[in-house]
């Protein structure tokens, strides 16, 4: 079954006193387009991420990020007095060693944590947990995705059978059509002969003629395969988004060669509607995955 291109995830987590939230955003686009948002924290994990979402969408403009948020904000007011040590005893042995006035204050050790990555510091906190969770909120995406393209889906099959239905009557407008061109041809030559006799093989000769010139049942056929293709492609599992256009493109070419071969006014009529159907099924298909 088809999948549209654009849907929504959100998932949200608590894991080792943080909050985590997972936003997932996918939006139409003729490739796999990916772009990715990480706080600090998880940002080597950008690549691995990149692998997983490309692994489980084929296309579409998708938009990843992630928030953390800590779950005591008490511990955002406290001080370690520890590291702060650390960084005071840094200075100190900078001052002794390259025989500077010591004259510490608070904004040297501002600037100095501001300069330097502490050893104590944790800026890679993903793991196993925090990939599965993720892997989850894109299979959330997917199946959104899922829904959106069985949605996709009934509106294209009435699309299709109103095409059918103008193809046939396409079809049995031929034989009259011929009918009416021998029966005008007629007429003209009796006009011009004043009622006399004329060569009925003539006749039948043009009649012919106009019926090798306006030939359209080998596009009919390859109208009505292109149809069954377009049926057969909406039941597979796979990414079928970019064969549905090329068929479409086909189905556009032959429309326009039976237009083109009949000039008939009824036969332009339907021409143009299958041309107006198959616009809107092209509409549908810029959203199948």
């Amino acid at each position: 079954m088809i999948k549209s291109m654009t849907g929504y995830s959100y998932r949200e987590f608590i894991y080792n006193n943080r909050k985590f939230v997972i936003n997932i955003k996918s939006l139409n686009s003729r490739f796999l387009d990916i772009k990715i948002n990480l706080p600090k924290e998880i940002s080597n994990a950008e690549s691995e991420i990149q692998n997983i979402i490309s692994e489980n969408i084929q296309r579409g403009k998708i938009e990843f990020e992630i928030f953390i948020e800590n779950m005591n904000n008490n511990d955002l007011l406290k001080i370690d007095y520890s590291i702060l040590e650390e960084y005071f005893n840094l200075i100190s042995d900078i001052c002794d060693r390259y025989k500077i006035q010591k004259n510490i204050t608070l904004g040297d050790i501002i600037n100095l944590i501001n300069s330097l990555k502490s050893k104590k510091s944790n800026n890679n906190i993903y793991d196993k947990f925090i990939k599965e969770e993720i892997i989850e909120a894109i299979n959330l995406l997917n199946k959104m995705r899922e829904k959106e393209g069985k949605i996709i889906y009934k509106k294209i099959l009435p699309i299709l059978s109103e095409i059918k239905s103008n193809l046939k009557k396409i079809e049995k407008r031929m034989p009259n059509i011929i009918k009416e061109y021998e029966k005008r041809l007629k007429e003209k030559i009796s006009k011009i002969l004043d009622t006399q006799k004329f060569d009925e093989n003539r006749i039948l000769t043009e009649v012919a003629l106009l019926v090798d010139k306006t030939d359209i049942n080998e596009e009919i056929q390859r109208l009505q395969s292109h149809i069954v293709q377009f049926y057969d492609y909406l039941k597979l599992k796979t990414p079928v988004g970019k064969n549905l256009e090329f068929i479409l493109q086909e189905m556009v070419r032959e429309t326009n060669t039976i237009g083109s071969k009949v000039g008939d006014i009824i036969v332009t009529k339907k021409v143009i509607k299958i041309k107006e159907l198959i616009e809107k099924l092209r509409e549908h298909c810029r959203n199948i995955e």
